[in-house]
């Protein structure tokens, strides 16, 4: 597939250009330009990460990183190293402090360059950082099932792709029911995720969360929630029945800017905001205050 490593641009009015794997310059974001050719464009052949940044801070970084080095193997394209990526991420969310104030959105994109990549072998790959302000998520989520089942044999449930269709479809769907956000279950009928969450069920006291197998993406924030757990709230992957999901005490799901966002409904289904789920949310706020969970963004 795709060889080598060209370019990476972008942020929110600025952009990083990697020429060569090692020089870059700043750009306007109005300069920076992906070819038409781009098999990102055309055939949606790439993956991508969404992180957190604070003041300049990006959380989680070391692990974003490694799941787009995961989701770049399923399909088959090169990447920079971490300390060149990790480098311009750092240049572009300080290029941005001065725009992107508090909580910002930090997306990096990896795309096949050209149409001509997989016959010449020589195109490479475009990566495209870009960092705007976050929308705060709502209090609590609503959730709708998507009439569409998540395959779980699909190459691509381990991968974050921007083949995205398939989710933007299923969220569309839910926002027409009032919804706030769509939930797959697979086609064995076990729970899956939501369209860009993941998704933990509360029962006696005991937190379940699908495995990998049913069909989900293993979110960066499912598993800083998952080493959570402790002997007082235990913290399992189990696949979840239909059943099992609508006799559930509690249900919370997980993302990069929801951390732990409770649920309010699912369908026609009521739940409250429990226990549990508001020590999880304690607990995570206090654990994401470690030094470690967090890169500086300044040079």
């Amino acid at each position: 597939p795709c060889r080598g490593s060209r370019l990476l641009p972008d942020a929110r009015g600025h952009a990083r250009r990697i020429l060569r794997r090692r020089q870059y310059a700043i750009v306007d974001a109005v300069d920076a330009h992906v070819s038409v050719f781009n098999h990102g464009y055309t055939v949606a052949e790439g993956v991508f990460e969404t992180m957190k940044t604070l003041d300049g801070r990006v959380f989680l970084l070391p692990w974003h990183l490694e799941r787009l080095r995961q989701s770049a193997a399923v399909i088959g394209l090169p990447l920079p190293g971490d300390d060149l990526l990790t480098t311009a991420l750092r240049s572009v969310v300080a290029a941005n402090a001065s725009t992107v104030p508090g909580i910002g959105r930090l997306r990096l994109t990896v795309t096949c360059s050209n149409d001509d990549a997989h016959v010449d072998g020589g195109a490479g790959t475009t990566v495209v950082a870009t960092v705007m302000s976050a929308k705060q998520p709502t209090a609590t989520a609503q959730l709708s099932t998507s009439p569409w089942p998540r395959n779980e044999r699909s190459p691509l449930v381990l991968a974050k792709s921007t083949s995205y269709a398939e989710n933007v479809l299923a969220l569309q769907h839910a926002q027409t029911t009032g919804a706030t956000e769509g939930l797959f279950f697979n086609t064995h009928g076990s729970l899956s995720e939501g369209t860009a969450s993941n998704i933990f069920v509360v029962r006696d006291g005991i937190v379940l969360t699908p495995p990998v197998s049913d069909g989900l993406l293993p979110g960066v924030t499912r598993r800083f929630v998952m080493a959570l757990g402790s002997t007082d709230i235990p913290v399992e992957e189990r696949t979840i029945s239909r059943a099992l999901l609508d006799s559930a005490d509690e249900v919370f799901l997980t993302s990069t800017f929801r951390d732990i966002q409770p649920v309010d409904r699912i369908d026609d289904r009521a739940f409250g905001v429990g226990a549990v789920t508001s020590e999880l949310r304690s607990r995570f706020t206090a654990a994401a205050e470690a030094d470690w969970c967090w890169v500086w963004g300044g040079p």
